[in-house]
């Protein structure tokens, strides 16, 4: 059904989480640098944020499909708002981090909470179009994050930039409070009871297409990670412009996520999800290993933008494909089984490129994740290939028992 005032609620929603998501870690890594002084302490605040969506995305998908979606919604970002407020006035480490960790954990059923509501007030065709205007929104708010929390930080303070994530999260929560979309609960019935909570895994490993989009992204995400380490000191060692040089590489980088999202994956047919996907693997990465190769900002920048649109096409073409090859009594657990997989690779990887750009510098390690990323994508071009006919139909599979469709 077309609720296009829902969808436009929606997509706020995942440009305001982005936003205050952010704005929260920039906000919380100042001060827990402030109490500690130690790199190893802001490593561990990440991690403690990450962590919970890796360990509990099989039970969080699973509270996502069997309750209410949206009201699930509502309730988790009110108690993220508390805990957020907790944030701002809790001063010891320790207990920043076990805040964090439970953040960590309601995000872990809020963000794909709101992608198992897209289809809710989408039409099938509709679907690729609205996770774009998501992914777009969800870039602009991750720019302005970090340079509010700067503001806030340098002005009235820590405190102020976690009320203001507060004040985020209760507004996600007015936001589905005035749904007027329901995307009912999904009864189990007693011979499916077990191995519920996986499930999302399950139909990813079933499902040849979505196997195969699972681990290219994987693979990508462990190369780009180590994109993200080497890239401040490429800036500095090799384009010899320090934070000026880092500051326009990334920026080039997100520009680049915006249009690649909003002007070239929202046209992208259903049928051509996978290859686009694959493309873009192959694109972002030989801009990538190109830029290592570049000694200027100027081109570096331009093919770190190229880099950026193609990981926005990556990006809304995943999501366009879980909803399109997934049930929908499934999708809280499917989402959550991705957000899984990107969290865990995202820790994985990081530690990684640390290690990496100590071993063999900033130029090479760069060089490496881009022909990482772009070998990923020829490979899963050679797979897709050889699965013939199965790959190329546009999948609609049977809901679950039980399922009766969005209200």
């Amino acid at each position: 059904m077309d609720r296009l005032a829902d969808r436009r609620m929606l997509v706020a929603a995942s440009g305001l989480s982005s936003f205050g998501d952010e704005l929260a870690i920039i906000a919380l890594a100042i001060r827990v640098e402030t109490l500690t002084n130690s790199g190893l302490a802001v490593a561990a605040l990440f991690i403690a944020g990450a962590l919970p969506m890796v360990l509990l995305a099989p039970v969080a998908g699973l509270v996502i499909d069997r309750t209410e979606t949206v009201r699930t919604l509502r309730l988790v970002s009110a108690v993220q708002a508390v805990v957020a407020l907790a944030l701002a006035v809790t001063t010891g480490f320790g207990a920043i981090l076990v805040l964090a960790f439970i953040l960590g954990a309601l995000a872990a059923v809020a963000n794909p909470a709101v992608f198992a509501i897209v289809p809710v007030v989408t039409p099938k065709e509709a679907l690729t179009r609205t996770n774009a205007n998501m992914e777009t929104a969800r870039y602009i708010g991750a720019v302005l994050g970090p340079i509010t929390a700067g503001l806030l930080a340098a002005g009235p303070g820590v405190p102020a930039a976690m009320a203001v994530n507060a004040l985020t999260f209760i507004a996600i929560a007015l936001a589905a409070t005035l749904m007027r979309a329901t995307r009912p609960p999904v009864e189990a019935g007693e011979e499916r009871s077990r191995g519920e909570a996986r499930a999302g895994f399950t139909h990813v490993i079933r499902d040849r297409v979505l196997l195969l989009a699972f681990v290219v992204v994987g693979v990508v995400i462990v190369f780009a990670a180590v994109d993200n380490v080497a890239e401040v000191f490429f800036a500095k060692d090799v384009l010899g412009s320090a934070a000026i040089g880092y500051a326009t590489l990334a920026s080039s980088w997100i520009l680049g996520m915006v249009a690649g999202a909003s002007l070239i994956a929202r046209r992208l047919p259903t049928d051509r999800l996978v290859p686009g996907m694959l493309a873009a693997a192959i694109v972002g990465g030989g801009a990538v290993a190109v830029a290592a190769l570049s000694g200027r900002l100027g081109p570096a920048a331009a093919l770190f933008f190229v880099g950026g649109m193609a990981n926005g096409v990556e990006n809304v073409s995943m999501r366009s494909l879980i909803h399109h090859r997934t049930p929908e009594a499934i999708h809280g657990r499917v989402f959550a089984a991705y957000g899984g997989l990107v969290n865990a690779t995202q820790i994985l990887a990081t530690m990684l490129g640390g290690v990496l750009v100590g071993v063999v510098g900033a130029k090479q390690a760069l060089l490496i994740g881009g022909i990482g990323s772009a070998g990923a994508g020829v490979l899963g071009f050679v797979w897709f290939t050889s699965m013939g006919e199965i790959a190329h139909p546009k999948v609609e599979p049977e809901p679950e028992p039980g399922w009766d469709g969005p209200v």
